[in-house]
């Protein structure tokens, strides 16, 4: 049977947009201060907003989690009209600056 597989990248600037997307959408809080800085995990897909200082001088993080970024990217493709097979298998992973969605698709014999 053909396996079909795509890699879809995902600039720091789309993942940012993709996971205030996926927290407003699913009723999240967020901090009320700008985000400083986007971390990307080395390993796995977990991404962390390192927010600036607050009035009180705490810095603040928020973890996404593997299955949290997945999500947020469906939902940003979704919105953005790109074709998502529901049945194919999707792997996230981190890649320098961004994420990657991989699809693997194994196409049934009728």
């Amino acid at each position: 049977m053909p396996t079909e597989t795509r890699k879809i990248q995902f600039t720091a600037d789309e993942i940012r947009a993709a996971l205030i997307h996926y927290a407003l959408r699913t009723e999240m809080r967020l901090p009320k201060e700008g985000i400083d800085k986007v971390r990307f995990a080395k390993d796995g897909a977990n991404v962390t907003f390192i927010y600036a200082r607050s009035q009180d001088g705490e810095k603040r993080e928020v973890i996404f989690t593997e299955q949290q970024v997945g999500a947020a990217i469906l939902l940003y493709c979704h919105t953005r009209g790109f074709p998502m097979p529901r049945s194919a298998e999707k792997v996230v992973k981190n890649e320098g600056d961004g994420t990657s969605m991989f699809i693997r698709l194994v196409h049934t014999e009728s």
